[in-house]
């Protein structure tokens, strides 16, 4: 059996945090109304005043001018932004996350089903390893933790988990079981 390879989704295809913050933050009038936006993105991420300015190529001294002169500005700052940054935060995180998981897990399934099609012994050493390191997340454990953030519970109780072991068999008939090096059979 031919296992295709996994393709990892166009990188330019993503949401960008940067564009995802700044379509929620108003274009404000009069001069530098760009900067101010950008200034404002980098604040939702919680970068400091002074760094904000510097990664928009901005005097921090200007930001206080800003301020002084465009109170549409001052009092987007001071009354909305720390709401909009409590709103997204977890939203940007989550969603980060979840595509840099589906990543992850197509990496897995490249060197899973190398492994189930052709072998373990045609893995390299290092995909040999890697396999090693993720075998942990395969767990009903972690299926079940993933689900209840999927589905917005951010508790983590496990007091009424149930754990069920899995154990594989090996190419050469032994039982395998989790946690069990790679050398030994997965």
């Amino acid at each position: 059996m031919e296992i295709s390879p996994v393709l990892a989704p166009n990188a330019t295809s993503e949401v960008d945090p940067l564009e995802f913050v700044k379509d929620r933050i108003p274009e404000f009038t009069g001069e530098n109304k760009f900067l101010k936006q950008q200034y404002l993105v980098f604040r939702v991420f919680d970068f400091p005043v002074t760094e904000s300015a510097q990664m928009c190529h901005v005097n921090p001294r200007t930001i206080r001018d800003w301020r002084y002169k465009d109170q549409e500005f001052r009092d987007w700052e001071e009354k909305e932004l720390p709401r909009l940054r409590r709103s997204l935060q977890t939203e940007i995180t989550l969603s980060q996350f979840y595509r840099n998981m589906w990543l992850a897990m197509g990496i897995d399934a490249q060197i899973l089903g190398k492994a189930w099609s052709m072998g373990l012994n045609a893995l390299t050493k290092t995909e040999k390893e890697y396999l090693e390191k993720v075998r942990g997340r395969y767990s009903t454990e972690s299926l079940h933790s993933m689900l209840k953030i999927a589905t917005g519970d951010l508790t983590q109780d496990k007091s009424s988990l149930v754990i069920s072991t899995v154990y594989i068999q090996g190419p050469r008939g032994e039982v395998i079981e989790p946690g069990s090096s790679v050398e030994s059979g997965l």
